[in-house]
């Protein structure tokens, strides 16, 4: 995207996919909203001018990117939208583990009454917290490889919750 004031991808349709992509440039790098639902699978988001993926009222799944050197977040789920990321199905057996990294603030934040499900990814020298749940939301996390970032590996406030472990309940994703 060549306009800094304008995302590189927009989403606001159901049932998108947005795969095998290399996304640099504009404001932020894929956004999905207004109830849109996206499959975000084997993109390259990096360098863009500030969240690499957000999720703001709507729903994604996140698996096999990778997510590097943006100003902000890796990803941001905000706006009371939920996220898979790093798997598609809580019956997976196996992650689709994304590379989140380098970024300038948290690796990935969850916040404004939003839910995630992390599974299986990489998520690492971020300049602030690995995982931030903030401003009532909440955050389940396993079976990631967290390390190198700035401040705290996970991060909760504001009446957030993150239950963490080495594999969700029911011993799936």
């Amino acid at each position: 995207a060549l306009d800094p004031g304008k995302d590189a991808v927009t989403i606001t349709g159901r049932g998108i996919t947005v795969r095998s992509f290399t996304v640099t440039g504009g404001g932020n790098g894929i956004r999905v909203e207004r109830g849109g639902d996206a499959l975000i699978d084997g993109n390259t988001v990096e360098k863009v001018g500030a969240f690499g993926i957000i999720v703001y009222t709507g729903f994604a799944v996140i698996i096999n990117n990778t997510i590097r050197n943006n100003p902000q977040s890796g990803i941001a789920i905000a706006g009371a939208s939920f996220a898979h990321i790093g798997f598609v199905r809580g019956r997976d057996k196996a992650a689709g583990p994304n590379f989140i990294q380098n970024n300038g603030a948290a690796g990935i934040v969850v916040t404004r009454s939003s839910s995630a499900r992390i599974v299986g990814n990489i998520i690492r020298n971020n300049k602030r917290y690995g995982v931030e749940a903030t401003r009532v939301s909440q955050v389940d996390v396993a079976n990631n490889t967290i390390e190198g970032n700035g401040q705290d590996g996970i991060f909760v406030s504001r009446n957030s919750h993150v239950t963490v472990g080495s594999s969700l309940p029911g011993g799936k994703i």
